[in-house]
């Protein structure tokens, strides 16, 4: 009895962890903040930071990192982390005392530590690891850096680089010698007693000089392109794919870091006289490190897709569905990826946005080969039949069906109706004849009318035409098409009435998110943007309730903790779909639910930009010189006049008004004026919220 019912706990833990996987959609901080992250939020003033306080330094990185939605906290990937932190620094308990380790929402390969013992690891590095030793052994490295102060000890030596985040960031590009040196401590005093393998270490050197490859492993044919129906011309496919190669041993004298294979000779001797002590363990928590891993796979693919890094975001989307077949996450992001790199083919901006598969390697190189020689009208039925295969079965996915009916609208126009495509195989379209079926047996003259007509082959159909061939045979198919023109005539329909409706006096609510003041040459952090950032707040605000708005604002200066943390993420990933070319935008699949939350429809961003234009105040330590000879040389003395001048600058602002509720722009627009008329500015912006709410109400 008592073996029995052990069964079933373990049979429903499983169960649940299974579940867990299935109803992934994106990784996000859990629970309530971190207090040290609070305090932090709360603060103001990091504009001007001293350039020797360590701690006030971390603090600003900290406060941009939350701020930019990339720090993670109580999810299962920083829980994970946190134990095998707790594992390696078991035997050292002060020093446990004084780290922290976070996981960052970031594809990219790469950790790093800070003076005051914060640790952080990027996603993408735990998605690229092959066991949870390679994954230890990074975090001693981390570790090492902070034991030895490499960090701070550089600060010492030359406190005046950091002027702003970004040389905080560069400092944790150490020097050649300090790599090393956290390689060999981060082995000696944390790695070579916890029991892992010393061999892994070996695999570890390869994940790191292999990191620009994608994490998923796919061997495509043209099977996956092709079927029976329809087959591309023989040109669409490589003979051979670009083999990877890399220069282990580059010569890195003006790089920060060592080359791999110094690193990996340098390690090979720090561990040598230790290999009579080798263990195999790769792996103490097996279980929480394989899960970690899916979850940052998963995230990482995410993140690609928000970067527009679409096209490794539907390799290893492919790639990871041989591991985790039918995943409906990972059917999602295959059908976004290829739904935006399609897109991007229908603008005529493929090739500008999508990096060249001549200068890829590996496996990703079939894939992008093929869908760089697709055509337009090949690619709209190819992502078509892609968006098809993702639609789930049992439970309608919105943004799928939504993605979808776009398609169906796109094919329709570029093609035509489902008459334009063949019902025979390509293969057999010369032997073909249509013979007419004339036998009514028992069928009613009804069900004749309602018969389908096979389409016979043509001279004039290309490949576009037989490549929906096995889908027509699909009544659940043929209805989904139906009902993709419907919707497609129906937002047609519904934009006709909203024309025809009288313009409301009341007003509306919408939520003006982080507008944001760009000056070039000038920092974002810096006193003078800070400055002119919080007066062109209000001055939004202003102009929108003038024009029948009533505004919420979520500022980019400070945190507002009336949202929660999450919707804030879900926020600042929706700011960046606004200047995508894809119209129904990865980032969007959820924008309804984030509408019911903020408690209106209506998203505004707008954005204040300066760029130089013409002479100014540029370098004190030439206009000196410059000025003071020029007196004597008279041609030049107006020039040195000039370079005193305040700089002038070209003004521009991009307003953009967002319906969450049903995914579309209300209103996007550019307009550049003179900053130097202030009443041209303030014109600007009050007829961009003018014609925002003729847009809402007509």
């Amino acid at each position: 009895m008592l073996l029995c019912l052990s069964f079933f706990v373990i049979l429903f833990c499983i169960q649940a962890q299974n579940n867990s996987y299935v109803s992934f959609d994106r990784l996000e901080p859990v629970g309530e903040m971190p207090e040290y992250c609070k305090q932090i939020l709360q603060k103001k003033g990091f504009s001007n930071t001293p350039a020797n306080d360590l701690k006030l330094l971390e603090e600003k990185f900290i406060f941009t990192l939350l701020m930019k939605g990339k720090l993670l906290y109580g999810d299962p990937v920083t829980l994970y982390l946190n134990q095998l932190l707790d594992k390696i620094l078991t035997q050292k308990p002060e020093l446990q005392k004084k780290i922290q380790i976070y996981a960052l929402k970031s594809d990219q390969v790469n950790a790093f530590s800070t003076p005051m013992g914060t640790i952080f690891v990027n996603l993408g590095l735990i998605a690229h690891c092959s066991n949870e030793a390679e994954l230890a052994f990074i975090i001693c490295h981390e570790l090492a850096h902070y034991t030895k102060s490499h960090v701070e000890d550089k600060l010492k030596m030359d406190p005046d680089k950091i002027k702003d985040i970004d040389d905080f960031l560069k400092y944790y590009s150490l020097s050649r010698e300090l790599e090393i040196n956290a390689d060999k401590f981060g082995f000696l005093d944390f790695y070579k007693d916890l029991g892992y393998s010393f061999e892994v270490l070996e695999n570890m050197f390869d994940m790191l000089q292999y990191s620009n490859i994608p994490f998923g492993e796919k061997k495509f044919t043209r099977a996956f392109f092709e079927n029976e129906y329809y087959q591309f011309n023989d040109s669409y496919f490589p003979i051979q794919i670009n083999p990877v190669t890399f220069r282990e041993n580059y010569v890195d004298t003006l790089s920060t870091h060592p080359n791999i294979l110094h690193r990996r000779l340098e390690m090979r001797k720090i561990v040598e006289p230790f290999s009579n002590s080798n263990s195999q363990v790769t792996a103490y928590f097996k279980k929480e490190f394989q899960e970690a891993k899916m979850l940052a796979q998963f995230e990482s693919i995410n993140q690609m897709i928000i970067q527009n890094n679409y096209l490794y975001a539907y390799y290893n989307s492919c790639a990871l569905q041989d591991l985790y077949p039918q995943h409906p996450f990972l059917k999602q992001t295959e059908a976004a990826a290829l739904y935006a790199l399609y897109r991007l083919k229908a603008t005529d901006s493929y090739l500008v946005n999508v990096e060249k598969a001549s200068n890829l390697r590996g496996d990703i190189y079939f894939p992008a080969f093929v869908l760089e020689k697709m055509n337009k009208k090949e690619m709209a039925v190819w992502s078509l039949r892609t968006l098809w295969k993702a639609s789930p079965t049992d439970s309608p996915n919105d943004y799928i069906t939504l993605i979808f009916n776009d398609l169906v609208k796109d094919v329709v126009s570029k093609i035509g109706s489902l008459n334009q495509f063949c019902d025979y195989k390509m293969a057999d379209s010369l032997m073909v004849k249509q013979i007419p079926d004339t036998s009514t047996g028992n069928k009613s003259k009804y069900d004749r009318y309602k018969e389908r007509v096979s389409i016979p082959p043509s001279r004039n159909f290309k490949v576009e035409n037989y490549m929906l061939a096995d889908l027509k045979q699909d009544s659940k198919f043929l209805d989904a098409f139906a009902l993709g023109i419907l919707a497609a005539e129906k937002i047609e329909v519904n934009n006709y009435i909203l024309k025809l409706r009288k313009k409301s006096q009341e007003k509306i609510s919408i939520l003006l998110f982080q507008p944001v003041v760009e000056i070039e040459g000038v920092s974002t952090n810096d006193k003078k943007s800070t400055r002119e950032n919080s007066i062109f707040e209000k001055d939004c605000i202003k102009i929108a309730h003038s024009c029948g708005f009533v505004s919420q604002m979520i500022s980019s200066l400070v945190y507002d903790s009336s949202y929660s943390y999450p919707i804030y993420i879900r926020l600042l990933e929706l700011e960046r779909n606004i200047n995508k070319i894809i119209p129904l935008a990865y980032e969007t699949r959820h924008s309804d639910e984030v509408s019911k939350v903020l408690g209106t429809p209506y998203l505004n961003y707008v954005t204040f930009s300066k760029t130089k234009a013409g002479l100014g105040k540029e370098n004190i330590a030439y206009n000196v010189p410059f000025t003071a000879l020029s007196v004597f040389l008279y041609p030049t003395f107006p020039l040195a006049v000039l370079s005193w001048l305040p700089p002038k600058y070209n003004s521009s602002i991009n307003f953009v008004l967002y319906d969450l509720q049903n995914k579309k722009y209300l209103y996007n627009t550019m307009r550049n004026f003179n900053i130097c008329d202030k009443s041209e500015f303030f014109q600007t912006l009050y007829d961009n919220y003018s014609a925002a709410r003729k847009t809402i109400k007509q």
